[in-house]
């Protein structure tokens, strides 16, 4: 919708889901080898998990464009439900509700038609990953057991870019300069433990 000669207003609306699911079943052998035992399921080392990632958002923009600068930016309310259902080891339900405000921003002046800058800044978020949630003791490599977190939250990143170029038409040269930085909040990382002696991880 228009605002004005130079300015433009406009809403979105989205919805998505996300599903995965983890079937890790292992078994021991019992009475026997392999051809003479029983098969028995080892529910302490397997692990059947589903995960769904509802997201609805919700978003607002204003663009302005004149002859020399134009300006976006963009406002989006994000609404996240993560419900994670697990039946082994042990049973167990998990729910989760996140809700985040994400701007974005860019902009341009042209200083000249050959020199310009850019401004961008952006936002994000990232749900944790199937594996990062699962509380169960992945023993594939026996050095390095690894098991997640259920209690993780989504991570937030900002994100600002900044360019700007010149040409000098005459001497056929060119510049271009680029920078970026970003932070994140709850990062989802991963925590080493190294036993000095035998240990028993429940």
């Amino acid at each position: 919708e228009k605002i004005g000669v130079k300015g433009q207003v406009e809403a979105e609306y989205e919805i998505g889901n996300r599903s995965n699911d983890s079937d890790q079943r292992v078994f021991n052998v019992e009475g026997g080898d392999f051809d003479g035992g029983s098969m028995v399921l080892d529910t302490t080392l397997t692990n059947v998990f589903l995960s769904n990632y509802l997201t609805q958002e919700f978003e607002l923009g204003y663009q302005y464009t004149a002859e020399k600068f134009k300006f976006q930016t963009e406002v989006q309310y994000q609404d996240a439900k993560l419900d994670n259902s697990q039946d082994f080891p042990k049973p167990f339900e998990l729910n989760r509700r996140f809700s985040a405000i994400i701007p974005t921003m860019r902009m341009e002046y042209k200083f000249s038609p050959q020199t310009n800058i850019q401004v961008d800044y952006d936002t994000r978020t990232a749900e944790p990953q199937i594996r990062q949630l699962q509380p169960v003791i992945d023993n594939s490599n026996p050095l390095q057991l690894r098991t997640g977190n259920p209690d993780l939250d989504q991570s937030y990143t900002h994100e600002i870019r900044v360019r700007f170029r010149s040409q000098n038409q005459d001497s056929d040269r060119s510049w271009f300069l680029f920078t970026s930085s970003s932070f994140v909040n709850n990062f989802i990382s991963n925590s080493t433990f190294i036993a000095n002696e035998a240990t028993e991880i429940q």
